[in-house]
């Protein structure tokens, strides 16, 4: 069974598996260690050019992984001010190292005090992350 990597002072979309990391008036996003390891291989991610606002929970990019294409959804509402140009040229790195060489997004939040609390924090991660591992090695997704 896998060990995942969710650091608690990240926060995290409860369903997307995104990760959002507050750096002073910025936050930066990428791909949790859970939704890495599910995706498997991931072979191409796209990416919104930067200076959109884009609302809570909208597409911001599209990612294929094997069979799987799909939307990348931003965690909070913000105007992206710069991507990844490293993660898209070797989507690889979001499975290797997404926390730190595998982020997708630079972005200038729009109301954090409005969205950050809609997102899994601190102590709250390690019973999110169960109940996603009971889930999943329920499904067969992870092997006991």
């Amino acid at each position: 069974m896998p060990d995942f990597n969710m650091p608690e002072d990240l926060y995290y979309h409860p369903e997307t598996h995104l990760w959002v990391k507050v750096e002073g008036d910025l936050v930066r996003v990428g791909l949790d260690d859970m939704a890495q390891y599910s995706a498997r291989a991931i072979a191409n991610i796209r990416l919104k050019p930067p200076g959109r606002l884009i609302p809570k929970d909208r597409p911001f990019g599209t990612m294929e992984a094997g069979k799987y294409v799909g939307p990348l959804n931003l965690p909070v509402a913000a105007k992206v001010i710069e991507i990844n140009e490293e993660v898209i040229d070797n989507p690889k790195i979001a499975n290797s190292d997404p926390y730190k060489t595998g982020w997708l997004v630079l972005a200038e939040p729009e109301n954090l005090t409005r969205d950050l609390p809609t997102l899994v924090h601190g102590e709250a991660v390690r019973d999110w992350v169960a109940k996603y591992v009971a889930d999943w090695t329920a499904r067969g997704i992870i092997k006991p």
